[in-house]
């Protein structure tokens, strides 16, 4: 089960869950459902959502809710880490420092970003790591990595 939080901010500045939904799986059709549901719900759909790289969301949030931003969840992607790179390197502090450098720095103009982040994957031979790859090419099309 799929546990999706409709979450967003209040005049009071604090968190706020506007609704949830719980789905049996993680695919398209399920997040076609969801999204259209809450959107008839709510009038609307959200000016933004920030997810955790799950490849069907994504394809259903440029289907369906094209006006909305996408933006990638930093600490999922974090935490994801150990399996896409493997433990050793995840554990490795030089490593980890790097990419966050790349990865946090919201101020980066595009360019800046691709040569922070090409140093890294090539300092640390990713090149090919088509994961790493992935979350490039996102932050590269304007989806940047938030916390």
């Amino acid at each position: 089960m799929v546990f999706v939080p409709f979450t967003g901010v209040d005049s009071h500045w604090k968190n706020v869950t506007f609704a949830a939904g719980l789905l049996a799986k993680e695919n398209y059709k399920k997040f076609k459902w969801l999204i259209n549901s809450f959107k008839k719900t709510m009038g609307c759909a959200p000016f933004c959502v920030i997810t955790d790289h799950c490849p069907a969301t994504k394809k259903a949030l440029n289907k369906w809710w094209k006006q909305t931003k996408h933006r990638l969840c930093m600490w999922h992607i974090m935490n994801k880490l150990p399996s896409k790179v493997g433990p050793s390197l995840a554990a490795n502090k030089k490593f980890v420092k790097k990419l966050k450098s790349a990865a946090y720095s919201d101020h980066l103009t595009p360019g800046e970003f691709e040569e922070r982040w090409n140093a890294v994957t090539t300092k640390f031979k990713l090149e090919s790591n088509r994961w790493l790859t992935e979350i490039q090419h996102t932050r590269s099309m304007d989806s940047f990595l938030f916390f």
